[in-house]
């Protein structure tokens, strides 16, 4: 492993470190642990099986996305691989992107490459779908957002440095297009653009599914179940069960930012963002860091099980498919 990735990783876990910190300095565990004797385990159960049903989602889009292509994984091995994406994401920051397509790749022979473009197509889907979220959210609770920020203050108070910053703005735009040929030799600059692009040719490759109304079913079914996995979670807490359904798509849009963050499984960056949210909605810092724990313990106890499970399952797979080709070559 190069110094860069070593540097990057111990990074990534000191921000995970830094944020748990700022999140729990002033906690009282034994609380905690009150919350979870108290826990309403029949929703905790839902959860779970909610949660199995989203990821299956998950894995069954993937093997859509690889058909234009002309490869054919089993839904079974899509669905190991998606689970043990998610179990590395817990030890290695991103990691669990290349660990899915490495898991596939041994089972059903898809090359790394193109999976890994599937990937790509994956999370333009989802970062589209989690923009429309936070929209919706935005238009649902603009009263409330309205209450805490004041944006007609903000508008009264800095009207010059707005039309200062817009001017700005369009100045560099006018240079960007003057000066495009040199910006685009700017290192930084070409990173993004390769960003952009790829963000381009996976919406494009969308287009070319055959199965459309199946994959935006399923796209959209993966979100909807990540809203129902937090609000069985909130029922199943006795100081979040009477937070309304606005109040639990906000924690799903917050949330899924705190899991974006390259921190170990959201350790962190999840705990920190979800503890400001609920006390954004008048929960007291006790309960939020309550609520933060537990539902990403159990998120992560979720992980270990099922993609445990799905790891040895992988292994068993590749080791018969293995097995086979040894035959047929003998044969």
């Amino acid at each position: 492993m190069s110094v860069k990735k070593v540097v990057t990783y111990f990074l990534f876990f000191g921000i995970s470190a830094v944020l748990l910190f700022l999140t729990f300095r002033n906690t009282d565990f034994s609380k905690i642990e009150e919350q979870v004797y108290t826990l309403h385990w029949g929703f905790v159960g839902l959860c779970f099986l909610i949660t199995m049903f989203a990821h299956f989602l998950r894995a069954w889009r993937w093997k859509l996305l690889l058909e234009p292509m002309g490869y054919e994984a089993r839904l079974s091995t899509s669905f190991y691989a998606v689970m043990v994406g998610y179990l590395t994401n817990y030890a290695i920051p991103r990691g669990g992107e290349i660990a899915r397509c490495g898991v596939v790749f041994g089972t059903d022979k898809i090359p790394v490459d193109k999976l890994l473009g599937t990937v790509v197509t994956e999370r333009v889907i989802d970062v589209l779908l989690l923009m429309a979220i936070f929209i919706i959210t935005l238009f649902l609770e603009f009263t409330t957002i309205n209450s805490f920020i004041h944006f007609d203050d903000l508008w009264l108070q800095h009207q010059q440095l707005i039309y200062v910053a817009l001017g700005l703005l369009s100045l560099g735009l006018v240079l960007m297009v003057v000066y495009r040929k040199r910006i685009i030799e700017i290192g930084l600059v070409k990173k993004v653009l390769n960003v952009l692009r790829g963000f381009n040719e996976g919406l494009t490759s969308v287009f070319k599914i055959k199965k459309q109304l199946l994959f935006w079913m399923q796209s959209i079914g993966i979100w909807v179940g990540f809203f129902f996995i937090n609000y069985t979670f909130m029922r199943a807490m006795p100081i979040t069960e009477n937070l309304s359904w606005i109040v639990v798509l906000v924690v799903l849009a917050m949330g899924a930012v705190g899991f974006a963050i390259p921190t170990p499984g959201g350790a962190g960056s999840y705990h920190y963002i979800i503890k400001i949210t609920l006390v954004f909605y008048a929960l007291n810092a006790s309960d939020a860091e309550a609520y933060a724990l537990v539902s990403h313990t159990m998120q992560a106890a979720f992980v270990a099980f099922a993609g445990s499970i799905s790891l040895y399952l992988a292994f068993l797979q590749r080791k018969k498919n293995n097995n086979e080709s040894s035959t047929t070559i003998t044969a």
